[in-house]
């Protein structure tokens, strides 16, 4: 068989399987390592579960790579795991509109768990700051370009064992005029909430180069983002 012939053939056959793909009859799996408790999962089923996973990416507007995401599979999990439960009593199979939470349900959970975790954290930094000397506050604003709402996001930065260790601390609503009193006031009250001394503790703060922040920490060792400065004078030079 020639090259111009193979090469054809291989050409007929992608063809084909991307036809297959997008009728939806054909779906592409990367199967994680089986366990000998896995029960097996026919071909047929996975479609099941393909279609599905597909409609809820293109109907919410989610990324493919959502259906990856550890609190999906987690959430999948639980599903399949009532599922299996009412399998064994012979119930009626529930449906997803009855097992699925209400948005504000979602919301209150999401936001109990946030306080979980924040004083996980504070516990965490408790012990790491222990034995660290120096730390840098990362702060930059965030605009909603939908309500023109202000964010204000705080970073903590040290290192443990000789590795980089980041923490976002906080992204917050700044409803009041961000002069510089008010933001590093703002900023240091959400070190405070972490149990962070910012009186007693070593900090550089990395910002932007706004007069509101130069003016604010003018009494802080204040270093200003050069990327942000490379950013400035890229979009000053292209619009012009």
């Amino acid at each position: 068989m020639s090259t111009k012939s193979s090469r054809k053939d291989l050409d007929e056959n992608k063809k084909q399987i991307l036809n297959l793909l997008n009728e939806g009859k054909l779906i592409t799996t990367e199967e994680a390592p089986s366990s000998s408790n896995d029960p097996s999962v026919s071909l047929e089923d996975k479609q099941k579960i393909t279609i599905p996973c597909a409609k809820f990416c293109a109907f919410d507007m989610q990324s493919f790579n959502t259906v990856k995401g550890d609190g999906f599979q987690q959430l999948c999990q639980t599903v399949i795991e009532l599922g299996y439960k009412f399998g064994e009593l012979k119930a009626d199979v529930p449906s997803a509109t009855f097992v699925l939470p209400d948005p504000t349900n979602v919301s209150r959970r999401i936001q109990f768990l946030a306080n979980e975790y924040r004083l996980k954290l504070i516990q965490i930094l408790k012990e790491d700051l222990k034995n660290v000397k120096l730390v840098g506050v990362s702060s930059d604003f965030w605009k909603n370009c939908y309500t023109s709402d202000n964010y204000l996001t705080i970073n903590l930065h040290y290192t443990k064992d000789k590795k980089p260790i980041t923490f976002m601390l906080s992204t917050l609503l700044f409803i009041d005029s961000k002069t510089g009193d008010n933001i590093v006031r703002m900023m240091k009250n959400v070190l405070i909430s972490y149990e962070i001394n910012p009186e007693e503790m070593h900090i550089i703060y990395l910002t932007e180069s706004g007069p509101n922040f130069v003016c604010g920490l003018k009494d802080e060792v204040h270093l200003r983002c050069i990327c942000h400065g490379l950013n400035l004078v890229l979009q000053y030079s292209l619009g012009e």
